[in-house]
């Protein structure tokens, strides 16, 4: 949003205001006004806006889908076995275990 209205001021048959305006504007940095100008002429409206989006993540993942289910149901295992020996305190009351 913010760099849409970035945008909007430094047009030049719209407001047309300096990088200076805009940055105080916007509670930016004069250099953050250029960057995304810049990156209007040299990539287009849609990556300015929306940016680029990862091919990879930005960290690899280190379990597969069927470590990760297994290890759910061990967590779920134990916190079944726990609730069931200790979920009742004195005189039946139930006792928060979280």
């Amino acid at each position: 949003m913010r760099r849409a209205q970035i945008l909007l001021k430094a047009d030049i048959e719209g407001a047309n205001w300096m990088d200076a305006q805009i940055a105080e504007a916007f509670d930016c940095r004069t250099k953050t006004v250029e960057n995304i100008c810049q990156r209007l002429v040299e990539r287009g409206l849609e990556e300015t806006l929306n940016g680029v989006g990862r091919s990879t993540p930005p960290t690899e993942k280190l379990l597969n889908g069927e470590q990760e289910a297994h290890i759910v149901a061990l967590r779920l295992a134990y916190i079944g076995t726990f609730q069931s020996t200790a979920t009742h305190g004195r005189k039946g009351q139930e006792i928060a275990l979280w």
